[in-house]
């Protein structure tokens, strides 16, 4: 199965694919992993007779499959089509093309009481096959231990969290701010440095597509600078004092004798 994410754009394209011959469809684009993109999850721009099979379609940001204008008679089947559309106005999936058909696909959005899943568009569609893609299981992350560092140094905190459809994840030092940043399933490093000394309250949390959560929080002490001993012995005091005497005494006979 390939993994398609990260692009600014969409993740796959499809354009200008058109039956020809006897051979049947000519662009066939099954069991593929498409995710996290900027764009759409699959872009069917312009073809006939394409295969769209088995492939998992989940938290792109605009329209998970999107068969465009120029599409004729594709099948779009048993696909795995969730969580998709993040941008407003944007959904799982839309049909623009002409006889386009959708069968046994895993939806997200899928009532469940119907019997049949519409999707929208130009020339909206219709699977009367739908099943409803439910995900309750959260992601996995371990805990780390609270950690003490010096004064002016860093520390880096890995995690190897895990989910079936990585999404995002969120980080904050309580009371310094945060963030919250694409996951796409592989490990997530944080380095923490520049905190004054005193302790702080790092929280982790990572989300798959169905925002099902997990957290993990660690307590980083940072520790004051350790102060030079500036005590002075008492016996160097007491040479200095004496020190001091004499030289003055000196200087007292000196100008005494040159009198």
């Amino acid at each position: 199965m390939n993994c398609v994410y990260n692009n600014s754009g969409a993740g796959i394209v499809i354009n200008e694919v058109f039956y020809i011959g006897p051979q049947g469809n000519l662009a066939n684009l099954t069991f593929n992993r498409v995710f996290s993109n900027a764009h759409q999850g699959i872009d069917l721009r312009s073809g006939s007779w394409c295969k769209i099979g088995n492939n998992s379609v989940y938290c792109n940001m605009e329209h998970g499959i999107w068969l465009r204008n120029d599409t004729l008679r594709a099948r779009v089947f048993s696909n795995l089509v969730g969580w998709n559309g993040y941008k407003a106005d944007w959904t799982n999936a839309r049909n623009d093309g002409v006889q386009n058909t959708w069968r046994y696909n895993l939806w997200s959005d899928y009532n469940n009481v119907s019997g049949f899943h519409t999707i929208g568009g130009y020339n909206i569609a219709v699977d009367n096959f739908p099943t409803l893609l439910v995900d309750t299981d959260s992601p996995t992350i371990e805990a780390l231990n609270d950690i003490d560092i010096e004064y002016g140094s860093t520390v880096t905190l890995t995690y190897h969290p895990h989910d079936q459809y990585p999404h995002t994840y969120s980080i904050e030092v309580l009371g310094r701010g945060g963030g919250t940043f694409r996951w796409f399933g592989a490990p997530i490093a944080v380095t923490l440095g520049g905190l004054s000394p005193g302790t702080y309250e790092f929280l982790i949390y990572v989300y798959d597509g169905a925002q099902n959560n997990a957290s993990d929080r660690v307590i980083l002490t940072v520790l004051a600078p350790e102060i030079p001993d500036q005590t002075i012995d008492p016996r160097l005091v007491a040479a200095i004092t004496a020190g001091g005497v004499l030289l003055l005494v000196v200087v007292i006979l000196v100008r005494r004798r040159g009198q």
